[in-house]
């Protein structure tokens, strides 16, 4: 949580962000200088380390702004937001004399799908203030999954602002290095990237008359390093991570600061895709999932959560399975196949095929809407399905519908009466009432 207007707080607490937030400074670390406001640009990168899709409606970032040490700037003006995010384009800035805002948003509904690449917002120019301390920038994700409502979720990033660095001579051997594990580092090379959710081991090399602190925690002191100790175990990691060693030695009966800052790439795990023998299926847009090239699969295809297809879905190639197994499959759109469709059991909406359809076993074509009969009549009908009468004018009418197996009554009291016979196909079926004003309906179930 925020240091400042904690308090103040008169709504509940954001929900959890679905995707992570890294801020990276130039200069890294950030420098509050006793002599005035010092310069800084921040590149701000939101992304997705999950293996579900996020829809991401908008990002919002906040610098504190004041003379404080949990504040950023000096001041928000003159401070320039941008993005380098193909789709996402800013639309809004506020500046205060207690923050900076910046608001942005995608142009494209799919811009909003964060899977794999990040999105990049640049914040440069902003005048970091004179007091060493950590700040606490905010940034809101409105964001939800699947087909959940889009909702404001927070995060804050950590930013320590070390005193303006002094030219000095100082004991040699303070470089920081890091190594992949806990075991022994000697022999091992160190590491520029490690994988997700890694521990590591930082190293420096000894020196005397020295107090030592590693910076990489939400912590505002840092670590402290024991005297004498040449490496600290830290992690696991989940994200790129900046190290930061602070050497204080006495130069001239002062202390002077030195600080030595190694950044370490983490790996994201990458967005799931399927890789077919003779086609690749990337991710899923939302408009639609479009296969131009052959697919088979000799095995079961397996969905272990529910498949939905809004709009439609175009197979230009040939698509065959043995058996297509889903917890819920839906198709709120239309399937359309140009090429040959072979199903083994389908059920759908609309099927619209090019050059006809092929089924070895049971297929449903569950027909919308439904058909106005006469008042009375006597026929068989192809599917199996539901005939539903309504009275609404008379006091005292009869409906009847039979059936080979049944025969449905009843009486509408009052001035509305109701029947509802269900039929088989390939049947003969009579239906009819006394007096007027009703009506008789054909639902048709398919087969």
């Amino acid at each position: 949580m925020s240091l400042a207007s904690s308090a103040a707080r008169t709504v509940p607490p954001a929900a959890a962000p679905l995707l992570d937030h890294a801020v990276r400074t130039d200069p890294e670390p950030l420098e509050a200088n006793l002599s005035g406001p010092s310069p800084a640009d921040l590149r701000v990168v939101v992304s997705n380390s999950g293996n579900v899709a996020v829809r991401c409606t908008s990002i919002v970032i906040e610098l504190p702004v004041g003379s404080r040490p949990r504040d950023l700037a000096s001041t928000g003006v003159g401070i320039e937001a941008s993005t380098t995010t193909p789709g996402w384009v800013r639309t809004g800035q506020t500046v205060s004399p207690t923050q900076a805002r910046f608001e942005f948003e995608p142009s494209t509904d799919e811009a909003a799908v964060i899977t794999e690449d990040p999105l990049t917002f640049k914040v440069d120019r902003v005048p970091v203030n004179s007091s060493v301390g950590v700040a606490y920038p905010l940034i809101t994700e409105t964001s939800a999954i699947r087909q959940d409502t889009p909702q404001a979720r927070e995060g804050y990033a950590r930013l320590p602002k070390f005193p303006a660095g002094t030219t000095a001579t100082l004991p040699v051997g303070t470089n920081l290095r890091v190594h992949v594990g806990e075991q022994p580092i000697e022999g091992r090379p160190p590491a520029v990237r490690v994988p997700h959710g890694s521990k590591v081991t930082v190293a420096w090399n000894p020196a005397r008359d020295v107090v030592r602190h590693l910076h990489y925690e939400d912590k505002e002191a840092g670590t402290p390093i024991a005297e004498g100790a040449t490496q600290l175990v830290c992690g696991p990691l989940y994200r790129e991570t900046t190290f930061t060693l602070q050497t204080v030695s006495q130069v001239n009966g002062q202390p002077v600061s030195r600080y030595d800052s190694f950044t370490l790439q983490v790996d994201v795990p990458e967005y799931p895709r399927v890789n077919l023998p003779n086609g690749t299926l990337g991710h899923v847009d939302p408009p639609g999932l479009t296969i131009t090239s052959p697919v088979r699969t000799e095995k079961l295809l397996t969905v272990k959560e529910a498949m939905h297809g809004k709009n439609t879905a175009s197979i230009t190639g040939r698509l065959e399975a043995p058996t297509i197994k889903a917890a819920a499959t839906q198709f709120g759109g239309t399937l359309e196949v140009a090429g040959t469709f072979t199903a083994n059991n389908l059920t759908a909406a609309k099927v619209t095929t090019s050059r006809g359809l092929t089924a070895t076993g049971r297929v449903n074509i569950l027909k919308a809407g439904h058909t106005p009969l006469p008042a009375s009549g006597s026929q068989t009908f192809p599917t199996d399905g539901l005939i539903l009468a309504s009275a609404t004018d008379h006091a005292d009418l009869e409906l009847w519908v039979d059936t080979p197996s049944h025969k449905f009554r009843n009486v509408s009291w009052g001035r509305v009466g109701t029947l509802v016979a269900p039929v088989k196909a390939e049947q003969p079926i009579t239906w009819g009432g006394s007096g007027t004003g009703y009506t008789f309906s054909w639902y048709p179930f398919g087969t």
